[in-house]
């Protein structure tokens, strides 16, 4: 869904950045034995963390307003997660669960690879006061444990565990064990320590909280390798999914409300800049991984056509798209991006929203269309000038509250890049356009 720019206090300028196209490169090492998080206005951020250092994410708030307040996920690098098919109150079975047919019969847990909010150990929640593994109590004090989970880790050996959470003091408690009862374990993990975070992380094998993950404030995308529960492996860019559900697959993962657009079949990647006429997503896996495909003879291929427009918590616009991709051997992506967009200045303190777009861009057709709105009408006066400031077009535009669209002659522009501008409320929003 497209969102209209707006800021808490004042409306901001939506500014079109002369921005040049930079090149980047992030390894996750062979095997994808690393995560990585990226940020677009300064590469890779916090340290590079070994994948399988964690068995379990825990949202680092429990605020009703936020949308990862009860997400618990699970690192399938570790192993499998079941769900024990027990009793409505399965806590009382924790010690003498019984895990006969665990392997065949017992369901399988995924995180959502489209949300950060629906960990692997909330997908049995069925809504308050069921969140999956913990049930809302009547006192409002917290989440009651509720169900029972085991991990089967790679190297055979397996836990059980149960997860709560208690609002009163901040803490989740984590009780675990071996299935035979002889290695109880108890585990308080205080949020509070983690408040920049979207999740605090705990490993049952070694004990011990593991503070991995950078503020969320700091990075746009992480690379990582997920279990891709929403797509299927293609052999080329064309042809449906192949293979089974639930498969792990190397890509990309957005931040928590970041909004991202896929373009297919663009001809000139270099050149697509209309991210104005996308429908936005916020589902984390947009970029994913699907902009790769292993061709015939098994090799990874990048799908040459597709780009990405991300669109970042500030509402800065980065396209990017992928030039090579290294395989499971190095796990490095390489690919472009570039700043469209950025957010500079006030537009006007009798708005509460604006915004502008033009199109096409480039334009090759003599002409060029602004779609712009403002909350209150207003006249506005629309100018485009070359980038040495010379103003080449001017006119008076009606303005009507809500969504407006006006076409100008480019005819007598000369090929080259313009700043078309559009003065309103005291502000000026402006936006580059490339005529040929």
């Amino acid at each position: 869904m497209k969102k209209i720019i707006t800021s808490l206090a004042l409306v901001l300028a939506l500014v079109q950045a002369a921005s040049a196209q930079t090149d980047a490169s992030v390894s996750m090492g062979g095997s994808y034995a690393n995560n990585v998080w990226y940020s677009f206005e300064n590469g890779i951020v916090g340290s590079t963390q070994a994948a399988n250092n964690w068995d379990i994410a825990l949202a680092a708030t429990f605020s009703p307003t936020s949308s990862l307040a009860t997400s618990v996920l699970f690192n399938y690098k570790v192993g499998t997660l079941f769900i024990a098919p027990v009793a409505l109150t399965p806590v009382d079975d924790f010690d003498d669960l019984d895990t006969n047919g665990m392997a065949n019969t017992w369901q399988k847990l995924y995180n959502d690879d489209r949300d950060w909010a629906s960990g692997a150990f909330n997908q049995t929640a069925t809504g308050h006061p069921d969140y999956g593994w913990g049930t809302y109590d009547p006192g409002h004090t917290g989440l009651t444990a509720r169900r029972i989970f085991v991990i089967r880790y790679t190297d055979g050996s397996a836990k059980k565990l149960t997860i709560a959470l208690s609002f009163v003091t901040g803490s989740y408690t984590i009780k675990y064990d071996k299935l035979d009862g002889s290695a109880p374990q108890t585990a308080t993990v205080l949020i509070s320590n983690y408040s920049t975070k979207n999740f605090v992380y705990y490993s049952l094998t070694n004990n011990t909280i593991i503070d991995r993950e950078p503020a969320s404030s700091t990075w746009d995308m992480v690379f990582t390798q997920y279990i891709s529960t929403s797509e299927l492996y293609k052999t080329s860019p064309s042809t449906p999914g192949l293979g089974a559900p639930n498969q792990p697959v190397g890509g990309i993962l957005l931040n928590n409300g970041l909004e991202a657009a896929q373009v297919n079949d663009v001809a000139d990647r270099t050149t697509f800049t209309d991210y104005a006429s996308q429908t936005f997503s916020t589902d984390i896996n947009i970029i994913g991984w699907d902009w790769k495909y292993l061709n015939a003879s098994f090799q990874w291929k990048v799908v040459s056509d597709s780009i990405y427009f991300v669109k970042l918590a500030n509402d800065d616009i980065y396209k990017l798209y992928f030039t090579s991709f290294g395989g499971t051997s190095t796990g490095t992506f390489n690919f472009t991006q570039e700043k469209l967009s950025t957010v500079t200045g006030v537009f006007g303190e009798a708005s509460d929203k604006a915004s502008l777009s033009v199109y096409p861009n480039p334009t090759a057709s003599g002409h060029a269309t602004v779609l712009y709105d403002f909350s209150n009408s207003n006249n506005a006066v629309l100018t485009v000038s070359d980038l040495t400031g010379n103003v080449v077009y001017s006119e008076n535009i009606p303005s009507a509250s809500g969504l407006n669209a006006y076409t100008f002659s480019t005819s007598s522009l000369k090929t080259g890049l313009y700043i078309v501008s559009l003065s309103a409320n005291g502000g000026v929003l402006q936006q580059k356009l490339m005529v040929k």
